[in-house]
């Protein structure tokens, strides 16, 4: 029998881009109970993102680095999470729940993993079915403070004032360097976008010095207009929300702007599209052809088992300009949500 719980924990990930689809729980869970507290763990760096997922009232900071360091600091935060007396937890990633003394909790078998075959989203949502929720489908719902939304309107305005058609965000950069593409292709599709489409391009992102990209700054097209490290991360987000297409790696920004619905084209080399595709939006993927035994990159031995580390791989450097212009005419003259 189904219980009615009021007090809800879903132990999320740490990564930004995997927060995302954490969200995809919320929205059933709020759904089939309404009046509970739901509580939502994650990492100092994902609890901005964590907060815009509409239904959840409280974001805790889970920070192994600083306050949960080591042994005493893991025993802290265990001690934490019994006093709150949660009465349901869903686990999305890790195993401490196992001390959490949380009387219905529900996991992962295993960790989810690029050795399946379906989204990351739908393996979340299978979890719920163990809690009595059935049929559930993932969505997601984010909400913007009237500030964020003026600093989307205040970046994206003055270029409305010359009425172009179309807003196309670019995200380029990435932690890992390998699933990054040459500013020389951006550029490309800079010009693509402006000169055949009369659109107006914003760069978004956040640099940390490394060397590739102080390089690609530097060569970027100046018909594109620069919002990199002007931007927060919920603030990032309120632009995104506003656009008309946004292309991007694999990154996080791509995947929240799919599931905002705004129609994505993801660049894919060494990540597993399979399980990690941008949700809404898998018809606007571009997936590298290279013929390399390593893709994707997590099931070789080690990362930049290739070779390349620290620059665009192989993979990436195979999907050429015209594989996106084809989806960006796709894209732009359908306006429609792909899936």
């Amino acid at each position: 029998m189904k219980k009615n719980f009021k007090n809800i924990l879903i132990f999320g990930h740490s990564n930004i881009g995997d927060v995302c689809y954490d969200g995809a729980v919320v929205g059933p869970l709020r759904q089939e109970f309404p009046g509970a507290r739901i509580s939502f763990i994650t990492s100092a760096r994902a609890q901005a993102v964590a907060s815009a997922i509409s239904g959840i009232d409280e974001v805790i900071v889970f920070d192994k680095q600083a306050a949960h360091k080591g042994f005493p600091g893991y025993l802290k935060f265990i001690l934490y999470i019994r006093r709150r007396k949660f009465d349901a937890a869903v686990i999305l990633r890790g195993h401490m729940h196992h001390f959490f003394g949380i009387p219905v909790s529900v996991a992962h078998l295993k960790n989810t993993s690029s050795d399946d075959a379906e989204h990351v989203a739908w393996q979340h949502i299978r979890l719920l079915e163990r809690i009595g929720i059935k049929d559930a489908t993932p969505h997601f719902n984010f909400s913007f403070s009237e500030e964020e939304k003026e600093f989307a309107r205040k970046y994206l305005n003055p270029a409305k004032e010359v009425n172009p058609p179309y807003s196309v965000g670019i995200m380029p950069f990435s932690a890992w360097k390998l699933k990054c593409w040459p500013v020389e292709k951006w550029n490309e599709i800079i010009d693509f976008l402006s000169v055949g489409f009369g659109a107006a391009v914003f760069v978004l992102g956040k640099t940390d010095g490394h060397p590739f990209e102080k390089d690609f700054m530097r060569k970027i097209s100046p018909k594109a207009v620069s919002l990199v490290d002007k931007c927060g991360l919920r603030q990032s987000l309120a632009v995104i929300k506003e656009l008309d297409l946004f292309i991007g790696t694999d990154t996080s920004l791509l995947h929240f702007a799919s599931c905002m619905a705004v129609p994505c084209i993801g660049l894919f080399g060494p990540s597993n599209h399979k399980v990690f595709h941008p949700f809404f939006h898998r018809g606007l993927m571009i997936i590298s052809q290279a013929a390399m035994p390593c893709i994707p990159c997590f099931n070789a031995k080690e990362v930049g088992y290739c070779g390349v580390k620290d620059a665009p791989g192989p993979c990436m450097m195979d999907i050429s300009t015209e594989h996106v212009r084809e989806k960006i005419n796709l894209a732009l003259k359908n306006r429609s949500r792909c899936g």
